[in-house]
C-alpha cells in the first residue's frame, strides 16, 4: 500500500468525522482492526442474512421489489466507486476493482430479476458473501492494520 501519509488517511476519513476513531490515539490500527473484523464483518454477515432470508419469500411480486431496492444499492455502491480519486485509492487496502465486479454482478442479477420477475436474489446474498470473504482475505495478505501510523 502506497498512502503518501499514513495508512488512515488523515483526519479527512470519515471514520474521524463521525467520531468512530480517534486520530490521537497510541492504538489506531487496534482500533482500525476492531472496527473491522467486530464490526464491518459483522454488519456485512446481517446484511448477507437477511437478503438471504428476503429470498425465501416466494411472491414473486416482492422479489421484484426486493430486486429493485437492491439493484439501487448496488448502482449507488458502483457510482460511488468509480468517483473514488486516485489518491483515495493508494489509501485503501481493498481492491476498488474487484469491489466494482462484485457490485456490476450484483446489478446485473438484480436487473435480470427484474425484467424476468424471477426470484433469484439470493444470488445476489451469495455475491455479497464472496465479497466478504474476498475482503477478509485481502486483509490477510495486505494486513493495513499491522502498519505503523506516523501522524
Amino acid at each position: 500500500m502506497s498512502c503518501p501519509y499514513n495508512i488512515n488517511n488523515g483526519d479527512k476519513n470519515v471514520l474521524f468525522k463521525v467520531g468512530l476513531l480517534d486520530i490521537n490515539s497510541k492504538h489506531l490500527n487496534e482500533d482500525r482492526s476492531n472496527l473491522f473484523y467486530k464490526v464491518c464483518v459483522l454488519v456485512r454477515v446481517i446484511l448477507i442474512i437477511c437478503i438471504f432470508w428476503l429470498s425465501l419469500v416466494k411472491n414473486n411480486v416482492y422479489q421484484t421489489i426486493f430486486s429493485c431496492i437492491l439493484a439501487l444499492f448496488a448502482l449507488l455502491t458502483i457510482i460511488n466507486l468509480a468517483r473514488k480519486s486516485q489518491e483515495s485509492k493508494k489509501c485503501q487496502w481493498w481492491s476498488n476493482t474487484l469491489e466494482i465486479i462484485f457490485a456490476s454482478i450484483a446489478l446485473s442479477i438484480c436487473i435480470y430479476c427484474i425484467i424476468k420477475q424471477k426470484p433469484c436474489v439470493i444470488y445476489v446474498s451469495i455475491i455479497l458473501g464472496i465479497s466478504l470473504v474476498a475482503g477478509i482475505i485481502q486483509s490477510f495478505i495486505v494486513k493495513p492494520f499491522s502498519i505503523k501510523s506516523v501522524i
